[in-house]
């Protein structure tokens, strides 16, 4: 019907809205506000700038009624998107981590780098992480690397021996940290666990030969105890100390390889070291005597023994 003279004509409603009652177009435009502000805040949480481009992305999601789930699977194909998360998209299109864990993880490296005097970007993290290394693994390989730069003999000894095979090997701190990175030739690999737990053993005071190494790393992942890289610092400490306390271990043809092995309970020595760890214990708290130490006895027998054989007496 016309509208007669001097009355307003009743607003037209727009094709989304058509047929929705007052209360429902009001419900509508509440819901959208409401959609608007939690894709900026996630947005925001994630350190994605609100651009004029990215405002209107989220104008028209929100319009779109869409849900959480399908704003982020939307937003992930963005560019804006992968400038925040440079990495984190596997090459199948899947998530290699949430965001969280990406933003949290990046943070605790650029901390850890700081304390080892190391500085990592976004566009180094994410070529890390395209090089398959985990969170975790990065950061283990600075701290293997930091201790494997710190002691220059280590690393010359890495060097040497890969030459002395006639391969190639990093020689400066740009070229290891790439190869620890996972960004260097994969060929540098050989040889690397016994650089690497060679520094180790020797920042705690072990003389550990490349040889002696390579031995330690076998039996260690043949026992499946673990990978030689679980061993820390303070596990070569304590055999340190151990070989530091009992000056006779030598004496029985114990090598500091040997001690390493039996400290996780494998080796042939295992249990000689483990003898003459306890037995020197004992004697150096005066808890025994001397003729009470099986091994002291064994050779006062045999000292004994040449006595007699030289003055002559029958045994």
């Amino acid at each position: 019907m016309a509208a007669k003279k001097g009355q307003q004509k009743p607003a037209a409603q727009k094709p989304q809205n058509k047929g929705l009652t007052k209360e429902q177009i009001r419900a509508k435009h509440f819901a959208i506000r409401n959609a608007r502000a939690s894709f900026a805040s996630l947005l925001t949480n994630w350190g994605i700038p609100l651009t004029p481009a990215v405002n209107k992305f989220i104008a028209q999601a929100a319009q779109k009624q869409m849900s959480g789930d399908a704003f982020m699977k939307a937003i992930r194909k963005t560019k804006a998107y992968a400038r925040a998360f440079p990495g984190i998209m596997q090459e199948n299109g899947t998530l290699r981590m949430s965001e969280a864990e990406y933003q949290s993880g990046f943070e605790a490296l650029k901390d850890y780098g700081a304390s080892i005097g190391r500085e990592m970007n976004n566009a180094e993290f994410a070529l890390a992480l395209k090089n398959g290394n985990s969170i975790a693994e990065i950061k283990q390989k600075w701290g293997a690397i930091d201790s494997l730069l710190t002691n220059g003999a280590v690393l010359d000894q890495f060097v040497k021996y890969r030459e002395s095979q006639g391969l190639s090997a990093p020689k400066t701190r740009e070229e290891m940290l790439k190869f620890v990175m996972g960004m260097g030739p994969r060929e540098w690999e050989v040889g690397y666990d016994q650089a690497v737990a060679g520094a180790r053993a020797k920042t705690a005071g072990l003389q550990l030969s490349f040889d002696d190494m390579k031995q330690v790393i076998g039996a260690i992942e043949t026992s499946g105890i673990g990978d030689i890289q679980d061993i820390t610092p303070d596990v070569y400490a304590k055999v340190a100390d151990n070989l530091r306390h009992v000056g006779t271990m030598k004496a029985y043809g114990i090598k500091d390889s040997d001690a390493v092995l039996a400290a996780f309970g494998i080796g042939e020595k295992r249990q000689l070291v483990d003898d003459v760890v306890k037995n020197a214990e004992r004697f150096a708290t005066g808890e025994g005597r001397a003729e009470e130490d099986p091994f002291a006895e064994a050779q006062s027998d045999r000292f004994t023994q040449g006595e007699r054989r030289r003055s002559g007496a029958s045994l």
